[in-house]
C-alpha cells in the first residue's frame, strides 16, 4: 500500500482513518505506534483503529477527546523487543496525558513472534492495563533492558569506556540515559563546567558550597526550591585554591559546613580535601611537563579520603596556568582536562570575567565545557558584604537543550537562598512540575527523572499530584 500525507501549512496533520475518527464519540480508539498495523485493523468494527504520521507534536489528537476511551497499543514489531515497545509507548502516553490533557486513556499488550518471518499473535500475552498497571511494566521494560557493567566498574563506566567499540548501528540504538549529575545543572560526572564571575562577587564561594554540597553524607538542595540536588551523596572532592591561605579558606568554610552538613557533618569532612596556596608553588600547571603534578594531587587526595575523587575544584583558573595563558596554554590545559575526566572525574573551573561579563582570556577554552555560568551583580559592582548582594545566575549553556532561566540568588548564613521568595515550599512544587514537564518533552522517563531529582517512585507521582 502507497499512503500519502497531505502537505499541512497551518494545521497539523491528521490521524490515520480521520473519517471514522470524526465520528468516534462514544467508541473504542486503539492507537498504534505502526501504520502497517492500523491499515491491517482499518475493517474493525469494534474499535477505531489509528496511528500518526511525523512527530507526536506534528500531528492532531484532538478528534481524539470524543472517543470513550483511548487504547495505546504496546506490541513489539519490525524487530524490536517488548520492553522497548513499552518505552515508545509510554512517551506517546506522556505527551497525550500532559502535553494533549487527554483523561480516557488505557493500554493493550499483545507480544508477536516471528516465524519464517512472518508474525503471529501470543494470545497469553493479551492484557488490559490500567494507567498504574501500564508505568509498572515501563518500570520493569527499563529494568530489563538496562546492561550489566563489570563488576569492576561498578556501574560507573567512564563515558571513553562505554563508548569503545560501538558501531553507528549500537550508538543510534543506544537509549538515553539520565544525566550523571554530580550537582544537578552544575557538575556533571566526567564532564568540565566553568564558573565565570568579576571579582568580588562571589563565585568562590559558591564553588565552595557546591563542593561541600557534593562531599555531603545526605542529599542536598544547593538552593532550596531551585532542585540543584545532588541525586547522590557522599562523593569525594579535592579543592585547589591557589589564592587564599589556611586560615582564610577555614573561615570561608565554617559556616558553609554547617549550613549544609549541620551536627552530623564530621563523617563528610572525610570527603574533602583542600590545598592551599600556600602548597601550591607558582607553575603554569596546563604544560605537559606539569600534568603529572596534578595527577599525583589527585592519587594523593584518593589515598588521603580511601575513595576515588570525583570532583575536582581548580580556583581560579589564572593562577592554575600562572597568568600565562595563550593559544598553547589552552590546547595544554584542554589536554589535562581530558586526562581528569577520562578517568571518571568531573572538573569545576572558576575564573573572572572581563568587563564585558564574557569569560577572561581565551574563548577556545569553553569549547570543552559541558556546563557555563556566569554570576551577576544588579549593580554591576563587587560585594562588600556577601549577606547584603543579590547575585543573579546566568545559564550561558548548559547539558539540558533547554538552558534553564536566569535565577537569583542570596547568600545567607553559610547557604544559598531564592531572592524575593516568601514561601519556598511553593518554589519547589512549581518548580518541580516545570521540570518534570521538560525532562519530559526531551524524552526522559520517569524512572530517569526520579534519579536526576533524587526523589523516590511514591515521593514522584504524590508531588505531580498536588
Amino acid at each position: 500500500m502507497l499512503f500519502c500525507v497531505p502537505i499541512c501549512v497551518s494545521e497539523k496533520l491528521p490521524l490515520f482513518q480521520l473519517p471514522k475518527l470524526k465520528n468516534c464519540a462514544g467508541k473504542t480508539v486503539i492507537v498504534t505506534d505502526s501504520i502497517e498495523l492500523a491499515a491491517a485493523n482499518a475493517e474493525d468494527d469494534s474499535a477505531i483503529w489509528t496511528t500518526w504520521i511525523g512527530g507526536l507534536q506534528w500531528s492532531n489528537w484532538d478528534v481524539l477527546r470524543e472517543a470513550a476511551e483511548v487504547l495505546l497499543l504496546v506490541t513489539n514489531h519490525s524487530g524490536k523487543g517488548l520492553p522497548e515497545a513499552y518505552l515508545e509507548i509510554d512517551r506517546l502516553k506522556r505527551y497525550l496525558k500532559d502535553d494533549i490533557e487527554l483523561e480516557n486513556l488505557g493500554a493493550l499488550q499483545l507480544a508477536v513472534e516471528y516465524s519464517d518471518g512472518e508474525p503471529y499473535a501470543i494470545q497469553r500475552s493479551f492484557r488490559a492495563l490500567s494507567l498504574a498497571e501500564f508505568e509498572q511494566m515501563v518500570e520493569k521494560a527499563h529494568e530489563a533492558l538496562q546492561p550489566a557493567s563489570p563488576f569492576w566498574l561498578d556501574g560507573q563506566a567512564s563515558s571513553s569506556q562505554e563508548s569503545a567499540g560501538n558501531t553507528t548501528a549500537e550508538l543510534l540504538a543506544t537509549k538515553l540515559e539520565p544525566y550523571p549529575y554530580l550537582v544537578r545543572n552544575f557538575v556533571v560526572r566526567d564532564s568540565v563546567t566553568l564558573l565565570h564571575a568579576a571579582k568580588g562577587i562571589g563565585k568562590s564561594m559558591l564553588a565552595y558550597s557546591i563542593a561541600v554540597a557534593v562531599a555531603a553524607d545526605k542529599q542536598i538542595d544547593l538552593c532550596p526550591g531551585m532542585w540543584w540536588v545532588t541525586p547522590k551523596k557522599g562523593h569525594k572532592v579535592l579543592y585547589l585554591d591557589f589564592e587564599n591561605s589556611k586560615s582564610q579558606i577555614a573561615n570561608r568554610l565554617s559556616k558553609i559546613c554547617q549550613a549544609y552538613w549541620g551536627k552530623e557533618g564530621d563523617s563528610a569532612k572525610r570527603n574533602l580535601a583542600i590545598k592551599n596556596g600556600n602548597e601550591l608553588p607558582a607553575e603554569n600547571y596546563a604544560m605537559p611537563e606539569h600534568h603529572a603534578t596534578v595527577l599525583r594531587w589527585l592519587e594523593d587526595a584518593e589515598h588521603e579520603l580511601s575513595g576515588h575523587i570525583d570532583l575536582i575544584v581548580l580556583d581560579p583558573y589564572s593562577r592554575f596556568v600562572n597568568s600565562q595563558e595563550n593559544t598553547r596554554t589552552v590546547a595544554d590545559f584542554t589536554a589535562l582536562c581530558r586526562k581528569i575526566t577520562e578517568r571518571g572525574t568531573a572538573i569545576l573551573i572558576v575564573h573572572h570575567s572581563n568587563a564585558e561579563g564574557d569569560v577572561r582570556g581565551f574563548r577556545e577554552k569553553r569549547d570543552q565545557v559541558c556546563c557555563a555560568v556566569s554570576l551577576l551583580r544588579e549593580d554591576g559592582a563587587a560585594a562588600r558584604d556577601l549577606d547584603e548582594a543579590l547575585l543573579t545566575v546566568h545559564w550561558e549553556s548548559l547539558r539540558e537543550p533547554d538552558y534553564s532561566p536566569d535565577q537569583q540568588i542570596r547568600f545567607i548564613d553559610g547557604r544559598w537562598l531564592p531572592a524575593g521568595v516568601d514561601d519556598v515550599t511553593q518554589l519547589r512544587e512549581e518548580n518541580f512540575k516545570l521540570i518534570v514537564a521538560k525532562y519530559r518533552k526531551i524524552g526522559f522517563t520517569d524512572k530517569d527523572i526520579q534519579t536526576m531529582l533524587a526523589v523516590s517512585n511514591g515521593s514522584f507521582y504524590a508531588k505531580m499530584k498536588e
